[in-house]
């Protein structure tokens, strides 16, 4: 609860979802604790009077920047209570899946599904190690070096189960990302195993992976992806990574409608669709 008197980020995030904000303004317990709580900050006569000179978004706003109220503490909890409520409410029960209902995410998937391939074509015929083990080595220092997370650590951040696919919790424009990345490591696997005659090592393959991550024309696509990816999860499942929290960004309002607006959802690995959830 404390992070939203100390966090410019998470106050932004409330006051951007319209959603929680009218669940908010509807909500009593806001309302009857709120009015006594702040109306004393405009010295007029009349309550009505005094509430109509501030928007319901700037009361908010000062009720999760107070920290020595009681009052301001119950109205915080109400606030991160309903806020959350709302979130799963639009995502239609859970957040797990929320990246799915972008319109985007159908598209980026099957690229990626593509890109992916391509990628464990040059690691089946490049690279020496475990005929099954072996890509998830090379995924796991792909994830390391794109989110500076192993995928483990992100199951855990998001609370992902064993059967749940990493890839299908990620958003459109972070597989894009992905995708490219994949692909140039790809390409790269295959030309040092051609100029060498030989399969490479999982090792060797984790320093071509680190010699992308480092290539300045990366920078961009890595940077916004991580700064998408921090941002969103915060926002939209409660996940912190704390590897990227330097790229977190406030949401805006309308990233945060099309998440909720949208209606496709995508299943499986086949680029398998279906309509309303």
């Amino acid at each position: 609860m404390n992070k939203l008197t100390k966090s410019q980020i998470e106050r932004q995030n409330v006051l951007n979802n319209r959603y929680a904000v009218q669940a908010i303004q509807e909500n009593p317990r806001v309302s009857r604790d709120l009015k006594p709580q702040f109306g004393h900050v405009i010295h007029v006569g009349s309550k009505t009077t005094r509430l109509g000179l501030f928007s319901f978004r700037a009361f908010l706003n000062i009720g999760m920047l107070l920290t020595e109220s009681e009052k301001a503490r119950k109205v915080r909890a109400v606030i991160l209570d309903l806020a959350i409520a709302t979130i799963h409410q639009r995502a239609g029960g859970g957040t797990k899946f929320i990246n799915r209902r972008d319109a985007n995410f159908l598209p980026a998937a099957i690229k990626e599904e593509n890109y992916r391939r391509n990628l464990t074509s040059a690691i089946n015929a490049c690279v020496s190690g475990h005929k099954t083990y072996k890509y998830s080595q090379i995924t796991d220092l792909i994830y390391k070096a794109v989110f500076r997370e192993y995928a483990k650590e992100y199951r855990e951040i998001l609370r992902l189960n064993t059967k749940d696919n990493v890839r299908h919790t990620l958003y459109s424009e972070v597989l894009l990302v992905i995708s490219s990345f994949e692909n140039g490591v790809g390409a790269a696997i295959r030309q040092r195993c051609h100029d060498t005659g030989r399969q490479l090592s999982v090792e060797e393959v984790g320093e071509l992976i680190a010699k992308l991550a480092a290539d300045p024309a990366q920078q961009p696509y890595l940077s916004d992806a991580r700064s998408k990816m921090a941002s969103r999860d915060l926002s939209f499942r409660d996940a912190y990574h704390g590897n990227i929290a330097e790229y977190l960004r406030a949401v805006s309002p309308g990233v945060q409608g099309r998440r909720f607006h949208s209606t496709h959802i995508y299943k499986g690995t086949r680029g398998r669709a279906r309509g309303r959830a």
